[in-house]
């Protein structure tokens, strides 16, 4: 996969951003719009600096992705100014250690990740005031001073609201849970009833046919007109049943008179 310069600036950004540090890429060195200094307004690739008052530290980052661009580069010793560490960034074999001065640093990229091919030597200079102005004026946003105190107000009132979103979490999850619940036990219920429902429809049917068995009546012709299934689903059945039963005790009754008779 090729590596572009934006995936280089976002490596850089990303490793600054972690360890805290200020970060500015395409950073100019002054502003453009001074008159007659057009042609020296220089632009880093990328700038960083470590917030530190005890150990201040400035990283300057030339990024090539390409030979060609290397070797016609004649205008980079013009950052040394503006940083404590220069550094030439490119993906992996692109430069050489050999190739650079033996003050200047470089990371070589491989994949996702920045590899420090040769830490650059630290340079005692004082960056011009024109690189802090411009970032001031154009890339920087103003906020209240973050002192020990406000550090420690901000906490306590971070934490505050840390704690009362886990308790709207807990609150809005025990709500999802509930309706779930719910909704949930209902359908169980629905579900028995309608069990039941047709647990006592079978049972009915059963009886139905049970009796017709018993007595001589064409149970199958019945249930494939679908009459029997029509009289399990309506109220009627246990008047059906009946007149079922009273037309097979009139029979019996028709049967044993006819004994009677035959044996007279």
């Amino acid at each position: 996969m090729t590596i572009t310069a934006k995936d280089i600036k976002t490596l850089l950004e990303t490793r600054h951003r972690n360890n805290g540090d200020i970060f500015v890429d395409e950073c100019k060195v002054g502003s453009s719009w001074q008159s007659g200094f057009e042609q020296h307004c220089y632009r880093l690739d990328a700038w960083a600096m470590k917030k530190s008052w005890t150990n201040p530290t400035v990283w300057g980052y030339e990024i090539k992705v390409s030979r060609s661009d290397f070797l016609n580069d004649n205008k980079w010793q013009n950052y040394l100014p503006y940083c404590t560490d220069f550094y030439f960034v490119c993906p992996k074999g692109l430069i050489a250690v050999e190739e650079l001065d033996k003050q200047i640093g470089l990371i070589t990229v491989q994949g996702s990740r920045l590899y420090t091919a040769r830490k650059a030597v630290r340079r005692d200079v004082v960056i011009p005031e024109g690189l802090y102005r411009y970032l001031l004026m154009n890339r920087v946003v103003i906020t209240r001073e973050y002192n020990h105190e406000n550090r420690r107000e901000n906490s306590l009132q971070y934490w505050k609201e840390e704690l009362k979103n886990i308790e709207d979490g807990k609150k809005l999850g025990w709500k999802i849970g509930e309706a779930i619940r719910q909704k949930v036990d209902k359908q169980v219920k629905d579900i028995e009833v309608e069990n039941n429902r047709l647990q006592q429809q079978n049972n009915n049917l059963e009886t139905v046919k049970l009796f017709c068995q018993q007595n001589g009546i064409d149970y199958e012709r019945w249930l494939n007109r679908g009459k029997l299934g029509n009289l399990i689903n309506q109220d009627h059945l246990r008047d059906f049943v009946r007149s079922l039963k009273q037309a097979g005790k009139q029979i019996d009754d028709c049967l044993t008179l006819a004994r009677g008779l035959k044996d007279e």
